[in-house]
C-alpha cells in the first residue's frame, strides 16, 4: 500500500487538496480525526468518561503518535493507495513509512495572511503544528516529497493532482511483482 500524506499548517488547504486528489484518483479518502473519533468510539473510549477531545488530546502523549498512527492504519487496513488527510508529527510520518516504505507526504503550503482568512481557530495554532513538525532533533518537513500551494486556482490544482496519480501510478507499476 502507498499511503499519500498531507501535512501543512492550520488553513493552508490540506483537505482541499486531499479532496481534489479523491476525486482524481478514487482513492480511499482516510481523515485522521474521523477515523480517530470512530477509535474512540468502539474501542478506546475511557471508562471515566473523559470527553472526546480531552482523550484526543491525552492519547498523543500518553502512547505517542507513532502508536496513535499504527492503530489508525489497522482501522484503514489494505488498500493499493489511501489518502490520507493529515500528518502532523514526524513520530506519525515514521509509523506509515515503516509500514508501508513508498508512502509520499505531500505538504501544503499558503501565506499567512490566508490561512488566516480560512480558519476559525484562534490564533497559536501554527506555533503548536510546528512545534509538532519538530520532535527529537526531527522535521516532518525533511520528509516532504511531493509540494502543493494551497492558493492555486481549481484548474491547476486538478492539474497538480493529475500529476501526482500519475507520479503514484508510476511508482505502483515500478514496485509490483511480475
Amino acid at each position: 500500500m502507498i499511503v499519500v500524506g498531507f501535512t501543512g499548517l492550520h488553513g493552508a488547504g490540506k483537505s482541499y487538496a486531499a479532496h481534489r486528489l479523491h476525486a482524481m484518483s478514487k482513492w480511499l479518502l482516510v481523515h485522521k480525526l474521523a477515523t480517530l473519533k470512530r477509535v474512540y468510539d468502539a474501542a478506546w473510549q475511557r471508562a471515566d468518561a473523559s470527553s472526546w477531545e480531552e482523550w484526543y488530546r491525552d492519547i498523543y502523549q500518553r502512547v505517542g503518535g507513532d502508536v496513535v498512527m499504527r492503530r489508525i492504519l489497522e482501522e484503514i487496513g489494505e488498500q493499493n493507495v489511501c489518502i490520507l488527510d493529515a500528518v502532523h508529527s514526524p513520530a506519525e510520518w515514521r509509523a506509515i513509512v515503516a509500514r508501508h516504505p513508498s508512502s509520499l507526504l505531500v505538504g501544503v503550503f499558503s501565506p499567512a495572511q490566508i490561512r488566516q482568512h480560512r480558519r476559525n481557530e484562534p490564533g497559536g495554532q501554527d506555533v503548536r503544528r510546528v512545534g509538532f513538525w519538530h520532535q527529537s532533533e526531527d522535521c516532518l518537513l525533511t520528509y516532504v516529497d511531493w509540494a502543493v500551494s494551497g492558493t492555486l486556482s481549481h484548474d491547476l490544482l486538478n492539474e497538480t493532482c493529475r500529476e501526482l496519480v500519475a507520479y503514484v501510478d508510476s511508482t505502483l507499476s515500478s514496485t509490483s511483482p511480475p
